[in-house]
């Protein structure tokens, strides 16, 4: 996949080089975040004082001395304020942007200081360990094959040598046009030698 930001910003920091090898979690850049660390500690200023008057007219409510309807809209005001921190703090944790999975990176897209619109590719990820092959078979075939049914495939990038894996899942439908079925295989690629893309 592209990895992209889901918020605009420019970036303050990227952790990464092009071709690293990363685990899932691992921030890759870092986006600025002065103006949205202002608003959380607003958001957080704004529901203290909320949750005081919230205390102050939940003690004066068994002595009658406030009505029911401003204990409710007290807790109304202390719950939104409470959301407003969360929608704040949210909005904070997406100015960090991390590798959703294990994978290797490919050649960075941006540079420090730049910025980004929302969905700006960053950089590619791949699982390559294991990879995925998809390949078609021809629907008379189809009885002949099953989940973990064990796969060799070439690839001309690599002459004569065979890659061994299992089949991990089988397309529900047959494609009418081409009669044949999708087929995916799962298979082990610890020295990196397979690639997306490839045929």
């Amino acid at each position: 996949i592209d990895v992209a930001n889901e918020v605009p910003g420019i970036i303050e920091s990227i952790n990464f080089e092009s071709g690293d090898t990363v685990k899932q979690g691992d921030v890759l850049v870092r986006l600025n975040t002065a103006i949205d660390e202002a608003a959380v500690r607003t958001r957080r200023a704004e529901s203290q004082l909320a949750e005081q008057e919230f205390k102050r007219i939940s003690d004066l409510l068994p002595r009658r001395a406030v009505s029911q309807s401003q204990f409710d809209e007290a807790k109304a005001n202390f719950d939104a304020a409470r959301a407003r921190v969360n929608e704040a703090e949210a909005q904070f944790g997406k100015k960090v942007i991390r590798a959703p999975f294990d994978g290797t990176l490919g050649i960075r897209m941006v540079d420090q200081g730049e910025y980004l619109a929302t969905g700006t590719p960053i950089v590619e990820i791949n699982m390559l360990h294991p990879i995925y092959v998809d390949y078609t078979l021809s629907e008379k075939n189809l009885p002949a094959v099953a989940r973990d049914y064990s796969v060799i495939a070439t690839v001309a990038a690599v002459p004569k040598r065979e890659f061994e894996g299992k089949v991990s899942a089988i397309n529900t439908s047959v494609n009418p046009e081409t009669r044949t079925v999708r087929i995916r295989a799962t298979l082990d690629n610890p020295e990196n030698l397979l690639r997306p893309g490839m045929f």
